[in-house]
């Protein structure tokens, strides 16, 4: 480490050579009078921090997707390929009821396209996870002409280095870790370093031989003298510029007067806040006032939900223990959205339509098996009811939004994963079509719809899954679990002859789940559950506290491949000779 008292007695005794090989100009340093803290004796050459946006996420991340697109051949069809395939996975993760998924939604695909932001590139390194996953995705990197992931074993050691750098942005995210762990950083982030540099084998420039690759060996020391990279990262306050620029825009683009209008218009945006803030009663001099008054009421129990869920006989569907809870802590569950109504007409033709004044602004093909099940589901219910069966497109609970619509505001068909618990079957992803209004039957009726038995309450139409154990060989992905949907039969191509669907009560959602299918020619039943963002740095300590004796192989593995690849080149070449200092 540079420490003032090394650099300063250089300076003194006019070392310029030394200097020189540690980077440093032959001056008297001001800063070098000040104290940085008393935790090391760097001063000002320890001070200045690697701050996450800068270092990680502008600095490391976009090097790597350059040269995942270096590796495919940025000029070759397979790149202009896997760029299409980018954009259609980006469109898919998007759509998930798990809103805390990166943002994956880029138009013009990451081969050549416009300005991503910095936070953006957590969801660029989740869509080149998500392609070097799927089937589609490998093949075209295993079969592209140039394409250096043809060598054995690069594509899944691309695949272990893009969810590695995932886990430990999440990682690195949090706010607050146990010593024990950040003291395994000190070894383990150069087991990191050693991956990325021998995976990518960067030869463009000064190779891996850049600062920001190098700053990873002084995280670990920052992270004991300052804390999480959270505590300093400047991400928070680069966001205060966005509204300046906004600002900017928004003058005549004249030097003369910029500044000024700059600033005439951020007044005006202040004065226009706070005019909006009191014509809607929020008046800045009564902000204190009344806060110390107000109390909770009972009024905001009054609309919870205390649907019964009696034991059944048939599938076992556990009790969640909804009626054990008090009003006050009972989940607040609510479903609406667009209502659609279901029936047979004379000729025997299978009818639906919304009732609520939705008008779809193009022709809306319904699923033949979707409508059959809803006729099924209505006609059991009709000795109960008498009357249609209400069909929702949404359903609040606790904060998350889950949606099913054939063509959610004109724009395409919107259907959401959550994982049910189905009791002793365990927690399986399910796709909603669509939300059915069973509070209307009587106290103690129940229904068998297709072997499950259903009671009153609502319940989510979904298409179930179940896990599917990856060949031997296959890469065991952390943060991508292989799914298969369930089908009622399959045609020979791989695809669906005819849709299975199950009535969940939603009282069995566990979570929201964010699923994208596997785009693969052969199986186009596979699918991918993508594990929590929230757990993504569980599966980083778990590392961290692993002897990783797989990590040790592989790179025992890569270099027996690179010394391979140099005793080849040497026998080719009977000119050249290398002496023992080259060796």
């Amino acid at each position: 480490m540079k420490t003032v008292k090394r650099i300063k007695e250089n300076v003194d005794k006019n070392n310029v050579e030394v200097l020189k090989n540690l980077s440093q100009h032959h001056v008297n340093n001001a800063f070098h009078a000040f104290r940085f803290g008393a935790h090391s004796e760097c001063g000002i050459h320890g001070a200045c921090l690697s701050d996450l946006l800068h270092f990680l996420l502008l600095g490391l991340f976009p090097r790597f997707k350059e040269e995942f697109f270096e590796h495919v051949g940025p000029t070759s069809q397979a790149a202009k390929n896997i760029n299409n395939l980018v954009k259609v996975c980006g469109r898919l993760c998007a759509r998930q009821s798990d809103r805390d998924m990166p943002k994956t939604n880029f138009a013009r695909g990451l081969l050549k396209g416009g300005k991503i932001m910095g936070k953006e590139y957590s969801g660029v390194l989740l869509l080149l996870a998500t392609v070097l996953q799927s089937g589609k995705g490998s093949n075209l990197l295993l079969k592209g002409n140039g394409s250096k992931f043809k060598g054995n074993g690069v594509l899944k050691n691309w695949q272990m280095m893009a969810e590695t750098l995932l886990e430990w942005e999440a990682f690195l995210k949090l706010e607050e870790v146990d010593m024990q762990v950040v003291k395994r950083l000190n070894l383990k982030h150069k087991h990191l370093m050693h991956l990325c540099a021998n995976v990518i084998k960067r030869d463009k420039g000064m190779g891996m031989k850049f600062v920001k690759f190098h700053a990873i060996l002084h995280l670990f020391d920052d992270i004991l003298a300052h804390g999480m990279p959270m505590n300093y990262d400047t991400g928070a306050k680069e966001s205060h510029h966005k509204i300046m620029k906004i600002l900017a825009k928004l003058t005549q683009k004249d030097m003369k007067n910029f500044d000024i209008q700059t600033a005439m218009r951020h007044i005006e945006f202040l004065l226009l806040e706070l005019a909006n803030a009191e014509m809607e009663g929020l008046r800045i001099w009564e902000y204190f006032d009344g806060l110390d008054l107000w109390h909770p009421t009972d009024e905001a129990h009054d609309d919870m939900d205390n649907d019964d869920n009696t034991p059944n006989d048939g599938v076992e569907i556990p009790n969640h223990g909804v009626n054990d809870m008090d009003d006050a802590e009972a989940p607040s569950a609510k479903t609406g959205g667009s209502t659609m109504r279901v029936w047979r007409a004379i000729d025997g033709s299978m009818q639906c339509a919304f009732l609520n004044g939705y008008k779809p602004r193009n022709t809306v093909i319904m699923d033949r098996d979707y409508l059959a099940f809803l006729l099924k589901v209505q006609q059991k219910c009709l000795p109960h009811v008498h009357n249609f069966v209400p069909i929702k497109s949404e359903h609040h609970r606790k904060g998350d939004v889950f949606r099913g619509h054939p063509d959610y505001r004109g724009h395409g068909e919107w259907h959401d994963w959550a994982l049910f618990d189905w009791g002793n079957y365990g927690d399986l992803p399910g796709e909603t079509w669509s939300f059915v209004d069973l509070t209307a039957l009587p106290d103690g009726v129940s229904l068998d719809i297709d072997g499950v038995v259903v009671n009153k309450g609502t319940h989510a139409v979904i298409e179930s899954t179940t896990y599917v154990e990856d060949d031997d060989g296959a890469f065991e992905s952390g943060l991508f679990t292989k799914i298969r949907k369930e089908v009622l039969a399959q045609n020979l191509d791989g695809s669906m002859r005819y849709r299975k669907f199950y009535l969940a009560d939603v009282e069995g959602i566990v979570r929201p789940a964010c699923v994208v299918p596997d785009i693969n020619e052969d199986d186009k039943l596979l699918y991918y559950e993508v594990r929590p963002r929230s757990q993504w740095s569980d599966n980083f300590k778990s590392w961290l506290m692993d002897t990783h004796k797989a990590f040790k192989e592989v790179v025992e593995e890569l270099m027996a491949q690179d010394m391979a690849t140099s005793a080849s080149d040497s026998d080719s070449d009977s000119s050249t000779s290398s002496t023992d200092d080259d060796t």
